[in-house]
């Protein structure tokens, strides 16, 4: 039911939160050179988001980047 569901704001920024969290969690301190391929997977969801005009989650992207602290 949609009322039981996040905003589509609060779901993407939700989203890149726990994909940031669980990439520093398991793969960072294993493989500090992949952090380029976590950059190219988060920019991969702008350009996509872009593509199909989605302003929700761009806006839920840009939200969970500017909130987190930065690595």
């Amino acid at each position: 039911s949609p009322l039981a569901r996040d905003a589509a704001v609060t779901n993407r920024a939700m989203f890149v939160r726990n994909y940031r969290y669980l990439y520093f969690k398991n793969v960072y301190p294993k493989n500090k050179l992949s952090l380029l391929a976590h950059w190219w997977t988060l920019f991969g969801l702008f350009v996509y988001a872009l593509l199909v005009r989605d302003k929700d989650s761009i806006r839920g992207y840009v939200q969970a980047l500017w909130k987190q602290k930065s690595y």
